[in-house]
């Protein structure tokens, strides 16, 4: 005969730490997912994308007792993964603002071939987004990086679709006029 458990009788409520740590991992394979479309778009490098997947579920897993309670926990790690996507982007930008030429040579012949341009355009296109709003940028980011419609970005930043639209036409616009003066595409 087995004895009575106390759990047989009570009730017991997993703690908030154990509920978020299980709401984690059952959110977990979406959450990587969209992490790494983000360094994925970004880079279009298989293993700095995985680099900031991990990064930003790093950062979520570590604040997830107070993310989950946010209107979308995965806009949330969304926009850290974009927010890692631009620190490792300033990170190499600065390399190159401070590395000698021999250092920045070095660094161009470990590199695959057909890369370099990509990376150049990729930091030329940083650079710019620099000159752009906060809420210009989100959007950006929202509509041609993660290839949101305008109703998902409306609803992903709460505002309005008259909103998204104007901040994209201003946003594009400047860009143009940005990247028309420095493209690599302008020799």
């Amino acid at each position: 005969m087995r004895s009575a458990l106390i759990s047989d009788y009570v009730h017991v409520e997993p703690t908030e730490e154990v509920s978020a740590e299980r709401d984690f991992e059952d959110r977990y394979d979406r959450l990587l997912e969209r992490a790494y479309f983000v360094g994925w778009r970004f880079f279009r490098n298989q293993s700095e994308a995985q680099d900031v997947a991990q990064e930003a579920l790093t950062r979520a897993y570590a604040r997830w007792a107070r993310v989950r309670r946010h209107d979308n926990p995965e806009a949330w790690v969304v926009r850290t993964a974009l927010n890692v996507c631009l620190e490792m982007g300033r990170k190499r930008l600065s390399f190159h603002a401070f590395a000698s030429d021999e250092q920045q040579a070095d660094w161009r012949a470990s590199r695959p071939t057909g890369e370099e341009e990509v990376a150049v355009t990729r930091d030329v296109l940083a650079a710019a987004m620099k000159d752009l709003s906060k809420r210009q940028r989100d959007v950006v980011a929202w509509r041609y990086l993660f290839d949101a419609s305008v109703q998902e970005t409306s609803a992903q930043l709460s505002l309005t679709e008259s909103q998204v639209k104007d901040a994209t036409h201003e946003a594009v616009k400047k860009l143009r006029r940005i990247l028309g003066e420095q493209g690599p595409w302008t020799s």
